[in-house]
């Protein structure tokens, strides 16, 4: 029985090693809706890790999700900018990753910046 982890509201799940395929099952986890501060710094997330975390409903109360030193790209930070569940997100921390102007153009595109107190 894993009731008691839906109270868990900070995740640290760095330095994991966590790829693609970790990802996608984390994103099915539906018992983490409180989670308000996640952090996959440090693993190996590439581009269907990151899409598949964004469908993640159990973020919708998250506001700081620290994603960096990955190997996110310009495409998937467009995945990540137009994520529906991070409306609460004020702190994106995507350092570190193979983020470049096209990838910071995709984040000026959508309501995202608008919200945010930090972003490193």
């Amino acid at each position: 029985n894993y009731d008691y982890l839906n109270k868990l509201t900070v995740n640290r799940l760095y330095n994991n090693e966590i790829g693609d395929e970790g990802m996608k099952r984390y994103a099915k986890c539906g018992f983490l809706n409180q989670i308000t501060k996640l952090y996959l710094w440090n693993n190996e997330i590439w581009d269907e890790g990151i899409k598949s975390f964004t469908k993640c409903e159990f973020l919708y109360q998250s506001t700081e999700l620290h994603v960096g030193n990955n190997e996110i790209e310009d495409e998937e930070m467009k995945s990540y900018a137009k994520c529906e569940f991070l409306n609460q997100l004020t702190k994106p921390y995507p350092c570190n990753n193979e983020i470049g102007s096209k990838g910071i153009k995709n984040l000026a595109k959508y309501d995202f910046l608008n919200r945010l107190d930090t972003l490193i």
